[in-house]
């Protein structure tokens, strides 16, 4: 579809029509069939990951495809004061627009994408005290700027987002929770434990390894039932694809 050297990490809109092409730099634009380029929307230095590896930030399509959004972190995470700026884009005309700054950590860099599925809110982290404690508040931003709400504290750090955005999972010390954003009461998310690689499947399922070694179960749980074991692994795995509402 793309001369070599104009492409990039793809992320197509829920209709397949367009897709958003990500680099190290920049954000750019496309008709899914090649046409329309719309090359770096938003551009941006490259951040700084102290290590050989380049960051690719994570975009977010509206449910309807008419909009995307893209947390872009500032060059250096380990500097003073680290952030994140909301870009915005139109996809229909390519316009884009900053919704809001933000703090940054590098913990972000491993986490699932910061910006809420439904595009209203955003996750973030703020330091607590000194470097050294590694003590952070998670903050729930509305990106309109009417609310801002602190939701726990400690050594705690964002993993995900849940599907219908109305829960946020995290870890915190070393346990996996999941965060009712309508009461800010936090629940383990595993029924076995040790626990990892969350992934939500849909507003009330999701999905985890539980395990150690060469010994690995993958489990669904839920809210309501106990977790069922749905594959296992012999080898250290982290890492599952998975999709839905297919027979």
């Amino acid at each position: 579809l793309f001369e070599p050297g104009a492409g990039g990490v793809f992320s197509f809109s829920p209709d397949g029509s367009r897709v958003a092409l990500v680099t190290p730099t920049g954000v750019s634009l496309a008709k899914s069939d090649g046409s329309e380029r719309k090359a770096n929307l938003v551009t941006f230095p490259g951040i700084s990951t102290y290590s050989e590896y380049q960051f690719y930030p994570n975009v977010r399509w509206a449910a309807d495809g008419s909009r995307l959004l893209a947390a872009i972190p500032s060059q250096d995470p380990l500097a003073a004061n680290p952030t994140m700026t909301v870009w915005q884009i139109d996809a229909a005309s390519g316009q884009p627009g900053q919704v809001g700054t933000f703090p940054f950590d590098l913990s972000l860099f491993f986490a699932q994408n910061v910006s809420a599925p439904d595009l209203t809110s955003i996750a973030y982290l703020k330091r607590i005290g000194a470097a050294e404690n590694n003590n952070w508040e998670l903050h729930v931003a509305r990106l309109d700027g009417s609310q801002d709400n602190m939701l726990r504290s400690g050594i705690v750090r964002f993993v995900a987002w849940s599907p219908d955005s109305k829960w946020v999972t995290i870890e915190d010390g070393s346990e996996l929770l999941n965060g009712n954003l309508s009461n800010g009461n936090f629940s383990p998310l595993a029924d076995h434990l040790p626990a990892t690689g969350a992934a939500w499947v849909d507003g009330g399922r999701f999905l985890y390894w539980n395990g150690a070694g060469q010994s690995w179960s993958l489990r669904l749980g839920g809210f309501i039932a106990a977790s069922q074991e749905v594959g296992q692994s012999t080898v250290d795995v982290s890492m599952f694809a998975f999709t839905t509402g297919v027979e």
